[in-house]
C-alpha cells in the first residue's frame, strides 16, 4: 500500500533513567529483538509477538569491526537481574572501536516500525569519554545517540549515564528519530548495520549493553478484502462502522476507499482491512 507522503510525529523526549530504580517493564506489544537473552524472553514476551532481527548464524551477525573490540564473558547481572547474561565489549590497541549488527542477504522487514515505537537500549560503563550508538534506516539515513557530554566526532550527546558500573535504560521515540530524518516504513528489506556501538579509542575501555530492540503498541491483523465504499464495511454486526485512514482521519460515509489499509473501529474492538 502506499504511505503517507509525512508520518505524524510527536515530541516526546529520550529518556535516560536508571535500570534499578526504574526497570523496564515489557509493554504487550511487537518487538523487533537485536539482543535480548533468552531467559528474559521467555519470561515477559510470550504475550508479544516478537521478530528476531539480531544475530541467527547465517544472515544476521554481530561484528566487531577489524577486531577493534574483543567480546569478554560477563559474571555479573544483566539490566534485568539475570546474571553473565549481556554483551560486554572490549576496545583493542587499534586507537578505534566500532561494533554493528548487520543483516544481509534477502533483509528483513522492518515497515512497520512508525513513530509510535520506541528504541529501547540498556548501557553500563566505568569509562569515562563520550560513547556512541547510532541506527539506520531503511534509505540509509543515520541518527547518531553519542551519550556523554557535548558532542562525539560533531554529534550532540543525547545525555549520560553514571559512569560506576550501573545500568541505565536509554529509550528513544522512533518520533526523534523521525526528526532527525529517518524513516522505516520503506524498509520492507533492510539490508545493512541496525544498531551500531562507537567506543573510542582507549585500549581496555569496557562497555555493557544489554536489551536491544524496537517496541511498540499491538498491532492488528490486517484483513484483505475487495469493499470499495465506506458504507459497505461491516465489521461485526450488519451495519457501517467508522473507517479511519493511517493518519487518524475518519473517511467520509459515502467515500469511496482508495487501495491501502485502513482501520475499522467498533464497541468490540479494532481491525485492519487491505483494500486491493
Amino acid at each position: 500500500y502506499e504511505l503517507p507522503e509525512e508520518e505524524s510525529i510527536d515530541e516526546r523526549p529520550v529518556t535516560v533513567t536508571s535500570a534499578s530504580e526504574a526497570p523496564f517493564t515489557f509493554p504487550t506489544g511487537d518487538y523487533y529483538v537485536i539482543y535480548l537473552d533468552d531467559e528474559t524472553q521467555g519470561k515477559y514476551l510470550n504475550d508479544s509477538f516478537v521478530t528476531n532481527i539480531g544475530p541467527n548464524g547465517s544472515s544476521q551477525n554481530l561484528y566487531a569491526w577489524e577486531n577493534t573490540f574483543s567480546f569478554l564473558t560477563p559474571t555479573d547481572n544483566n539490566s534485568f537481574g539475570v546474571e553473565g547474561k549481556y554483551m560486554l565489549a572490549e576496545v583493542g590497541t587499534s586507537g578505534w572501536s566500532g561494533l554493528g549488527y548487520n543483516i544481509s542477504g534477502s533483509g528483513v522487514n522492518l515497515s512497520a516500525i512508525d513513530s509510535r515505537y520506541t528504541l529501547h537500549f540498556a548501557v553500563k560503563t566505568t569509562y569515562t569519554g563520550n560513547i556512541e550508538f547510532y541506527v539506520v534506516d531503511g534509505n540509509g539515513k543515520t541518527a547518531f545517540l553519542p551519550l556523554g557530554t557535548g558532542d562525539y566526532e560533531g554529534h550532540p550527546c543525547i545525555g549520560d549515564i553514571p559512569r560506576n558500573g550501573t545500568w541505565s535504560n536509554i529509550d528513544v521515540p522512533v518520533s526523534y528519530l523521525v526528526r532527525q530524518g529517518l524513516d522505516y516504513r520503506t524498509a520492507r528489506a533492510f539490508t545493512g548495520n541496525i544498531f551500531v556501538l562507537l567506543a573510542g579509542g582507549v585500549s581496555g575501555t569496557q562497555v555493557g549493553y544489554d536489551a536491544v530492540f524496537f517496541y511498540g503498541e499491538k498491532q492488528q491483523p490486517v484483513i484483505p478484502t475487495t469493499i470499495q465504499n465506506v458504507a459497505d464495511v461491516v465489521y461485526d454486526a450488519a451495519q457501517p462502522h467508522p473507517v479511519y485512514d493511517l493518519q487518524g482521519h475518519r473517511m467520509e460515509s459515502n467515500a469511496t476507499l482508495k487501495k491501502g489499509v485502513y482501520i475499522v473501529r467498533s464497541a468490540e474492538g479494532v481491525k485492519k482491512i487491505l483494500i486491493k
